[in-house]
């Protein structure tokens, strides 16, 4: 059935974002309509630890040559994973956890770890 000829308004072809109210997501067989969100950001110590680490992760891959590079793409498991992905992972495996180091608070107090929803100061 062709919405198009009956109703000219719902055969309107949406995609995207519309203001900050609505995405309009098209799949191959359905669309959907979602309500805007923007996730929060805490910036915890723990998750900017992280940030760090995958950062320095992706640094280190742009700093490989090519043979180092080939190393990783021809290793065989798993199967899925290209070579940039499985370097990643070890590298975030290698580095779990993250050092949190110490942080200096706009007060001046120090944070030396991070516990949930607490700070050890």
């Amino acid at each position: 059935m062709d919405y198009a000829s009956i109703y000219p308004c719902i055969g309107l072809t949406v995609r995207g974002r519309i203001g900050q109210w609505w995405i309009h997501k098209e799949y191959k067989t359905y669309k959907v309509v979602t309500k805007y969100y923007v996730p929060t950001n805490p910036q915890t110590a723990l998750q900017q630890a992280w940030r760090q680490v995958l950062s320095d992760a992706v640094t280190n891959w742009q700093g490989f040559d090519v043979p180092t590079k080939q190393f990783y793409n021809s290793k065989i498991t798993p199967k899925y994973m290209s070579g940039y992905n499985r370097y990643l992972r070890l590298y975030l495996n290698a580095n779990y956890p993250p050092a949190l180091g110490v942080l200096l608070l706009e007060t001046g107090d120090r944070i030396l770890l991070e516990t949930g929803d607490g700070i050890l100061l």
